[in-house]
């Protein structure tokens, strides 16, 4: 006997009631009965099939050759077949004539006697009366078995029982509760039960020798599995159609039958696992993943293992070890797509006998959800002997979750297996940098038991100042005291001799002093503004004599616990997260090396576009005779032409400038137009990360990022990954000499180039400023935000919150220079505004760690508002809680902080008798420097219909004068309606 493997069994979606309602929709009614015309026989049965659901289609020409076979003098006995047939059929039931033609024909072919055909047909009458369909059990179980043996002579005795054996068996698992119905329909599954019991319960055993089917404890045990089955998961019937069922049904014949039985029983196992972390009403939406050891075929993957030596025992081993494997990773949260993840490995390196040994190894990684931990891992699993197999896996054991050559990827480099933390994160980078500073001050002090005990833990402010408090006791209750100084605002009162005192324990003691009180200082754009605190107070000292604001609020926060969500939880935030924005990000991160002359044809597809619109303003100036419109029709045409003068300035020069002018450029012009231009955000970033400009830990990070991030699967600590990479790919730029000499150069014209794409003013166009620009093109607040959005789904809400208390005061000494390091922004660069006597800094103090922990600026301006008729006004902008403390916060946490520092500015403006405006609407880093926390700001004043205005000019620090003008008129002290924060707060 050959076996023969049919390769359309594994295309043949015929279970499914979609490609049932296909097969039989008729495309011409009029033209079907015409083809049928001549046989009318059977009118009342072919009425009683169509009022069954039977197609049409189907019952037409099996009538047909039901008369024919009627006029034959030896007649196979169709007739009993036809009318059982109209009589028990369902819309699923095909024309068994087409099966019963190929028995024919084969009989035909080899002189056989027709009359073999009659117990076949008996057999299909009971078929039919059982309510299967009999063209289904034909082309399932009868035509593959007879198939494989043409001697017609030996049918009655080799497979004529083993038919009514399998018959038998369906008729046992079709009277279990999941077959009760034509139609099995769960969830995304709808299917054709007789399909599904002949197809996938016949046809396994189809090909199995008669010997091993007539054991009756098998025909049990095989049943009892398949009635296990709910179908009630279509993920689960998926991968089991793709990996076991095309095994089972081309190769049973040659398997013992404890091997089919501990391939079927996987079957609800599977299932089982499947419909508990993969539930079709959570995720009936996800695109499935290629999980299957026969990408092809199963076919060509059969033949193909043969051809490497592979005995049939190996490939039946690889299938049941595979599923085994895959049950172990679906409870986990990289579930499905490490699922896929170890499918593709085994298909990279086949070798079945390591299959079974990595349902272990499996189990011993850390389950974070991403996909690179395991990566790594198996892919150096699978290409070792199995000695060295086991010494690997026992090594992973011992070493707490992964081996110990393991690569750590960015975001692990310090040791961190839970999510990342970017307060701790941040955090560590301020005292590594701080390291050599702490060590030659505590040298300097005498202090070498505290060098030789930190040298090992490592060197940190907090524990700097500890152990000088405990070698210098005469000194500790001092500098607490100017500690709690800043902290409380008490610092204006500040005397030369206090800063002498400072100075006078060591020259740069002020800077663990600062850095123990200012939470900002040492990050992102934070430097130091004195080597000591004498000079700081020498430049800076005018401040704590300017009038300051007597407004201050106080209050109690919750610092709410967070909890961590399983799988299904999971998938429900992930329902609420944005994820084409990440989809956007990695697809970007996939491109392959960009050239900056790609930049050329889009400059030219704008030239056109404001071509045209500049030919449709003219046109309309033309024929328009309303002043007022043609006025603004030319002032439009103006500005038109200016960007046109401009774009053709660049298209000129761009080929020529260097390649450090061609990224500046291209991130400040992609910044502002990747949303109407669809390839400039793909095309700027690639260029950005194969650029000899930044460095082999941007290139390396990319691919861990692309090797662990399945956007459909999303954690949020991936989200984390992406923003620190970001945040890294900023600071390298930032950082590359090349580019610093570009904004440290005179080159005025070239910054002229950039102030169109920009709020900045030319002055301004430093290198911060391109910190501005790749934030906003990498759309790093947006990612923040869904991180927020997330967070909101994981507040314990049964747990104790922590209670914190903040203060928010006005502030005015020398200690506010470091204003912009309060807040960590870019205005840290800019320390004498402080000495502006209208602009007043408030203090964000976090009362219970003893830390200043942001900041926002507030102004008074006597410059009039036209718009509005207003003379003088407030305006409050740079509203910058440090981004380590909002890293923490939900979005409804966000929110609410900023009630509180709106209740502050209501009270303000009420008290004052003066409005209060909100600058920088729409202006990257101006309202606050995180775009995220911008948008929740700006999002809110929307909700309260804050009056918009264009005019509120105040100030021109950093950013033009413009950008300040677009406010929002957020408290009118005229109308207490305005007062929503102590509306909603309820003060």
């Amino acid at each position: 006997m050959t076996e023969e493997t049919n390769t359309s069994e594994e295309e043949d979606d015929s279970e499914f009631l979609k490609e049932i309602h296909l097969i039989n929709t008729v495309d011409d009614q009029v033209a079907l009965d015409k083809e049928y015309a001549e046989f009318s026989r059977f009118r009342s049965h072919v009425q009683k099939a169509e009022n069954r659901g039977v197609s049409r289609k189907q019952i037409l020409p099996f009538r047909a050759l039901t008369e024919i076979d009627e006029n034959r003098k030896e007649r196979i006995g169709l007739k009993d077949l036809f009318v059982a047939y109209c009589e028990n059929g369902n819309r699923a039931w095909l024309n068994p004539g087409k099966g019963i033609a190929a028995l024919e024909n084969t009989l035909r072919k080899f002189n056989g006697d027709q009359k073999i055909l009659t117990p076949i047909i008996s057999l299909l009458i009971d078929v039919a009366k059982s309510k299967l369909s009999p063209a289904a059990f034909l082309k399932y179980v009868i035509l593959p078995r007879l198939r494989l043996d043409m001697n017609w002579r030996s049918w009655p005795k080799t497979h004529f029982p083993a038919f009514h054996i399998i018959r038998k068996i369906l008729s046992d698992v079709q009277a279990s509760p999941s077959y009760e119905s034509d139609i099995i329909a769960n969830g995304r599954l709808s299917l054709a039960r007789d399909i599904i019991l002949t197809k996938y319960v016949g046809g396994p055993v189809a090909r199995i020798e008669l010997s091993k089917l007539s054991n009756a404890s098998f025909q049990t045990e095989y049943a009892m599995h398949w009635k296990n089955l709910q179908y009630n998961n279509y993920m689960a019937f998926f991968f089991i159609k793709r990996n076991v069922l095309p095994f089972l049904s081309q190769l049973s014949g040659k398997l013992e039958a404890n091997q089919i039985l501990e391939l079927v029983l996987e079957l609800p196992l599977l299932e089982e696992a499947f419909h508990i972390a993969y539930p079709d009403e959570l995720y009936f939406q996800k695109k499935l993943p290629n999980f299957s050891l026969y990408p092809v075929s199963f076919h060509h993957s059969y033949y193909k293992r043969l051809g490497l030596g592979y005995s049939l025992f190996q490939v039946y081993s690889e299938l049941l070890g595979f599923t085994r494997v895959i049950r172990t990773t679906l409870p986990t949260r990289a579930g499905i797509y490490l699922a896929e993840l170890i499918a593709k490995k085994i298909l990279k390196k086949q070798s079945p006998s390591y299959i079974t040994e990595l349902d272990r190894l499996i189990q011993l990684l850390p389950d974070r959800g991403g996909l690179y931990t395991y990566g790594w891992h198996i892919e150096q699993f699978v290409n070792l002997d199995q000695t060295e197999r086991m010494r690997f896996i026992e090594n992973v054991e011992s070493n707490g979750g992964h081996h110990p050559n393991f690569v750590r990827p960015f975001w692990m480099v310090r040791g961190n297996w839970g999510n990342i933390d970017f307060a701790e994160y941040y955090e560590s980078i301020k005292e590594e940098n701080a390291r050599n500073l702490i060590e030659s001050i505590a040298s300097n002090l005498n202090m070498s038991d505290y060098i030789s005990g930190q040298k090992k833990k490592g060197f940190t402010v907090a524990s700097f100042l500890e152990a000088y408090s405990a070698q210098y006791p005469e000194n500790k209750n001092q500098v607490f005291d100017y500690q709690k100084d800043i902290v409380d605002g008490r610092d204006r009162a500040w005397t030369r001799q206090d800063v002498a005192y400072i100075d006078s324990i060591h020259p740069q003691f002020q800077k663990l002093l600062l850095m123990s009180v200012l939470r900002g200082i040492g990050m992102h754009f934070s430097n130091f503004k004195s080597t000591t605190l004498s000079e700081l107070f020498h430049s800076y000292s005018a401040a704590n004599t300017l009038p300051t604001l007597p407004y201050e609020i106080g209050f109690e926060w919750e610092d709410t616990k967070k909890e961590s969500k399983d799988t299904k939880g999971e998938e429900i935030i992930r329902s609420t997260i944005n994820l084409n924005l990440f989809h956007e990000l990695i697809a970007a991160l996939n491109e392959e090396n960009g050239q900056c002359s790609q930049l050329i044809p889009i400059l030219g597809r704008e030239h056109l576009e404001l071509k045209t619109s500049l030919a449709e303003k003219r046109s309309a100036l033309a024929t328009s005779s309303d002043e007022n419109i043609k006025e603004k029709t030319e002032k439009a045409i103006k500005h038109i032409e200016k960007q046109i003068n401009q774009l053709e300035e660049i298209q000129v020069k761009f080929s020529n400038w260097d390649l450090e002018r061609q990224i500046i450029f291209l991130v400040f012009y992609a910044s502002k137009n990747a949303d109407r231009f669809e390839s400039l955000f793909p095309l700027t970033i690639s260029i950005l990360i194969h650029s000899k400009l930044v460095g082999e830990e941007i290139a390396s990070g990319r691919e861990e990022l692309l090797q662990d991030i399945v956007v459909e699967n999303l954690q949020m600590y991936q989200i984390d990954t992406l923003v620190l990479f970001c945040k890294k790919l900023v600071g390298e730029l930032k950082e590359n000499q090349k580019i610093k000499s570009v904004f440290d150069s005179s080159d005025s014209d070239f910054k002229e180039i950039l102030v169109p794409y920009s709020s900045l003013k030319k002055q301004s166009l430093q290198i911060n400023s391109l910190d501005a620009a790749l934030n906003r093109l990498l759309r790093v607040g947006k990612m923040e935000a869904e991180r927020a959005k997330w967070l909101d789904h994981t507040i314990k809400a049964d747990a104790a919150p922590k209670l914190r208390k903040y203060k928010l005061y006005t502030s005015k000494s020398f200690i506010d220079s470091y204003y912009g390091d309060m807040g960590g922004i870019c205005l840290s660069i800019a320390p004498k505004e402080i000495l502006r006597p209208n602009l007043f800094n408030y203090r964000i103090a976090d009362e219970t760690s003893g830390k200043i922990v942001g900041m926002f600026l507030l102004t008074y301006s006597a410059q009039k508002i036209k718009s509005l008729g207003i003379s003088e006004f407030f305006s409050a902008f740079a509203i910058n809680p440090l981004y380590s403390v909002l890293y923490h916060w939900s979005k409804k946490e966000k929110l609410l902080f900023y009630l509180w520092i709106r209740s502050l500015l209501e009270f303000i403006s009420f008290t004052s008798g003066k409005p209060l405006f909100l600058a920088g609407r729409g202006t990257y880093g101006l309202l606050s420097e995180g775009s995220e926390y911008a948008e929740i700001i700006e999002s809110t004043e929307r909700q309260f219909q804050s009056p918009k205005v264009d005019d509120a000019y105040s100030l021109d620090i950093y950013y033009n004068k413009s950008a300040y003008g677009r406010s929002y008129m957020i408290i009118d002290p005229m109308d207490a309606g305005t007062k929503h924060a102590h509306r909603i707060l309820k003060l």
